[in-house]
């Protein structure tokens, strides 16, 4: 196991709720998704489209800011960590090195991306939802707005 320790700033706090907000894993350690987002990481194919993202974070009005920002990784991980170091140094670069915590904000950035990006996928979809896809779009649509007309006529069907 590897862990990570960084020093943070409020960029890193805004990613991070964003994140929250859009990621429905059950599992919402900064461990479990800093290694979802290296997951995602590997992926991504334009650094640059990234690191442009940075100019447009804007704090949210409620929003906690952290300082540090500590996980623990497996060797999985490590090794993504690797590749993406790589492919960031290859896409951006006018810059020699990377530092901890630019590396951990490009990263969390591309995962709110990923996310953005599944979120939009999912709400596209034409395909009829099945039955755990139902629950959580009720679920989604009571917690978001309870006095939806629809919700409303969810209920006095189930009442019947």
């Amino acid at each position: 196991m590897y862990t990570l320790n960084v020093r943070i700033n409020y960029r890193h706090s805004i990613v991070e709720n964003q994140i929250r907000k859009l990621d429905d894993s059950a599992e919402m350690s900064r461990s479990a998704i800093f290694r979802r987002a290296c997951a995602a990481a590997v992926k991504v194919e334009n650094w640059q489209e990234i690191r442009a993202m940075i100019a447009k974070l804007k704090p949210d009005k409620d929003m906690t800011v952290a300082y540090n920002y500590q996980g623990e990784y497996d060797e999985k991980t490590a090794e993504e960590l690797e590749i993406i170091s790589e492919n960031i140094l290859r896409d951006l670069s006018d810059m020699e090195s990377l530092k901890k915590q630019y590396l951990l904000l490009l990263i969390l950035l591309s995962y709110r991306q990923h996310l953005e990006t599944r979120q939009n996928v999912k709400n596209v979809s034409t395909e009829k939802p099945d039955l755990p896809e139902m629950m959580s779009m009720i679920t989604e649509l009571m917690i978001n707005d309870p006095e939806n007309p629809k919700l409303k006529q969810i209920c006095e069907i189930l009442i019947e």
